[in-house]
């Protein structure tokens, strides 16, 4: 809810900077209404795909972590997959909560649905090497550990780098804005000659229309993601899958 919110509010503002500018009424709730439609259709659903995969990212690294730890020390799944639960929250938890009746075999399985990328699916398989085998569960697992936190920590450091490249388009469109406002209010003597030119007018618009471009543009290089018109499918429609 908060993004489109969000949405809402950043239309409302170029909306209102149209209108600031170029005195037509028409042309501020033209460019807001422009706006909110484009956020709210193609931009909020790409930051909420890219946070969604980020909320899974960690949750699948925490997930993995605290049962093997788990496993190692008491053998026994059901144990390690209780262990791992401790720190669940939100749609992880409610899935969670969901399998209670199923076996460890066939809830850990599901979760393969939940979770993306193959860290998963090598865990799976070190599992199922485990319950058929025994062993040393860590030795098992060592290389997966290593490898699923090394991509914890460049995930992390990547997303440092977008946060810090966000505030700097932030600041540059702030900054921009605030000197077109200025041609408004700075030049006002004169203004009213000046906004009914055509030229100027035309220029404005572009203006617009540019900033509007780079926003779609930045949230799809920003989040990784394409823009999609289709409708999300649900994580609890996927049918359960088992370890053999």
């Amino acid at each position: 809810m908060k993004y489109y919110l969000g949405a809402l509010f950043l239309a409302l503002i170029f909306g209102f900077l149209a209108y600031a500018v170029s005195t037509y009424l028409f042309i501020g709730l033209a460019i807001g209404t422009l706006f909110g439609i484009i956020l709210i259709i193609m931009i909020v659903p790409l930051v909420i795909r890219y946070g969604e995969k980020e909320r899974k990212r960690h949750e699948c690294y925490r997930f993995i972590n605290a049962f093997i730890i788990s496993l190692s020390v008491s053998r026994s799944g059901e144990s390690a997959l209780e262990a791992a639960s401790f720190d669940m929250k939100g749609e992880e938890k409610n899935i969670y909560d969901a399998l209670g009746s199923l076996s460890i075999e066939e809830k850990i399985g599901y979760f393969a649905n939940y979770f993306p990328g193959t860290s998963y699916a090598m865990f799976l398989s070190i599992f199922r090497l485990f319950e058929s085998q025994g062993g040393d569960v860590l030795e098992l697992a060592e290389p997966l550990l290593k490898e699923i936190t090394l991509e914890e920590e460049k995930g992390d450091a990547l997303s440092k780098i977008r946060r810090k490249n966000l505030l700097s388009f932030a600041s540059l469109w702030g900054m921009s804005c605030l000197v077109l406002a200025f041609t408004r209010f700075g030049l006002a003597n004169f203004y009213g000659l000046l906004a009914k030119s055509i030229p100027f007018l035309t220029a404005q618009l572009a203006y617009f229309a540019l900033a509007l471009l780079s926003f779609v543009l930045f949230a799809v290089s920003y989040t990784g993601e394409k823009i999609s018109f289709q409708r999300r499918k649900k994580d609890g429609n996927v049918p359960v899958q088992k370890v053999h």
